[in-house]
């Protein structure tokens, strides 16, 4: 009983803690709740990935992403796309696979050299990736004529335009017709730095009440209370 007797951290002392506090917890409120955003957003594409692939005639154009997809149709062996590669040496290929469906914009990924993809009907399996923003050196980037074109970003939905395919990027996996190096699947979702972030704001929530605490005890021994 003595030591809350003694404890007078005053009014605005209080205010102002309380204020803090607030703050902290909704900011780690916030971060947490995005870490549980990026575990069900992970758990949902490890389930796409694994999941059977869905028919070509099937595929929306607000299909979720990572949806594996089977394709039959032939190449287009003019309308391609060869992009400079992320890594020195090689380029990333671009085609269109035209089915019963539609057209369809595949990344056959990493090749030594521009080459042309196989002739004749193909079965092939890719992933829908996500649409992302491309850069303004992409979209800005002057396209030579004719076809295939050698460019320097990728721009998928403006390669579609172009093509008249289906206006998501389709990844090609391994094992598809015309694939040597298929492009990533990697896909960061891990919640690691929202949970760092969580108890970063905790610990600074726990560090607000016994700065409190303390100084509101100072107070009251100052007092003479």
């Amino acid at each position: 009983m003595s030591r809350l007797e003694g404890f007078r951290p005053g009014k605005a002392l209080t205010a102002q803690a309380g204020a803090a506090l607030v703050v902290v917890l909704s900011l780690a409120a916030w971060q947490f709740g995005r870490g549980l955003d990026k575990t069900a957003l992970a758990n949902e594409r490890a389930e796409r990935l694994g999941a059977e692939p869905v028919n070509a005639a099937a595929l929306r154009a607000d299909a979720p992403d990572f949806v594996r997809v089977a394709l039959v149709g032939e190449y287009d062996q003019e309308r391609q796309f060869f992009v400079a590669a992320r890594q020195p040496g090689g380029v990333e290929a671009w085609s269109v696979l035209d089915t019963p469906e539609g057209a369809f914009l595949v990344n056959r990924g990493r090749l030594a050299n521009p080459a042309a993809p196989p002739t004749g009907q193909v079965s092939a399996i890719g992933v829908l990736w996500p649409s992302v923003p491309v850069t303004v050196y992409a979209s800005q980037q002057a396209w030579p004529d004719g076809w295939p074109k050698d460019v320097r970003w990728a721009d998928p939905q403006r390669m579609a335009a172009a093509t008249g395919a289906y206006p998501r990027e389709i990844r090609l996996e391994q094992g598809s017709p015309g694939v040597s190096m298929p492009a990533s699947l990697a896909w960061d979702y891990s919640p690691g730095m929202h949970w760092g972030y969580t108890a970063q704001w905790l610990l600074i929530g726990a560090a607000v009440v016994g700065g409190y605490v303390v100084i509101g005890l100072r107070r009251g021994r100052g007092s003479g209370g």
